[in-house]
């Protein structure tokens, strides 16, 4: 038997600041699952920066979405009719692209299967998945802080450096994190154990680092903005691990702008 389902598609390109405007809810009918194939009513979904490039115009590590388009994007799911040995009903499964709808119909082997007794399933789509892989690899793989170090977390209180932060810390590093608040430059310090915090609306940056840090090695994970960015370039001996999450609203095209991961090695 069809399902009646609903998704969420882009209606026009957003300007700098993405609006409910520029999303549409429309109505569809899924046929039944073929052989080897699975019917999934989504029950978590994950909306992360990387998704604001594929609603631009520009092409790169994401290609640009054409406008009337479903969004994509990881959910996690039950499967409520299958066709598939693999994945009888009643499993839960996560994909990385069919968000932004209700129901999807999928082939059972471009699905990966989840342990309903792990946890909250939601987890799949944070510490146990993008933004937790994340964080573990640029500080357990790249950075592979010590005691002593001192590692640098811009934007510490978001879903990738609150983790750093804690994986630092468990590795016996001094950590010191940008926010834009002291509501979360005080969640930083009193819960995730964060040594100093930085508030890069209302402090000058360098002057903090330079204070806190001395000439001790450096580490710095992950950067917003440009401003973070020469606040730290000229710091003695630093490994840097460099994320772009602060271009993701900006309309550029080459530059410093564009800069996914730099690491120097002392």
């Amino acid at each position: 038997m069809a399902t009646e389902t609903r998704h969420i598609v882009m209606a026009k390109r957003p300007a700098k600041t993405v609006s409910a405007e520029d999303f549409r809810i429309e109505a569809a009918t899924l046929v039944p699952p073929g052989e080897g194939e699975v019917l999934v009513r989504n029950l978590w979904m994950s909306v992360d920066p990387y998704m604001r490039l594929y609603l631009s115009e520009q092409n790169g590590l994401h290609s640009s979405m054409p406008i009337g388009e479903t969004l994509t994007g990881a959910a996690v799911g039950e499967v409520i009719e299958s066709r598939s040995a693999t994945l009888p009903q009643g499993s839960f499964v996560i994909s990385q692209t069919m968000g932004w709808r209700e129901h999807y119909v999928a082939a059972a082997d471009s699905l990966s299967p989840l342990a309903a007794d792990s946890g909250p399933l939601q987890r799949y789509l944070g510490i146990y998945g993008l933004t937790g892989i994340t964080a573990f690899a640029g500080i357990r793989h790249v950075l592979k802080p010590q005691p002593g170090e001192t590692l640098f977390v811009s934007g510490a209180a978001g879903a990738v450096g609150s983790v750093a932060v804690q994986l630092a810390k468990i590795a016996g590093a001094r950590v010191i994190g940008t926010t834009g608040s002291d509501d979360k430059g005080r969640w930083l310090t009193k819960t995730l154990g964060t040594d100093a915090f930085v508030n890069y609306r209302d402090e000058d940056v360098a002057s903090r680092l330079d204070a806190e840090c001395n000439a001790i090695v450096l580490s710095i994970y992950e950067f917003k903005s440009i401003k973070t960015y020469v606040a730290i370039a000229s710091m003695t001996e630093p490994r840097i691990v460099i994320g772009h999450i602060h271009i993701h609203h900006e309309d550029v095209a080459g530059g410093i702008g564009c800069l996914v991961i730099v690491v120097f090695c002392d």
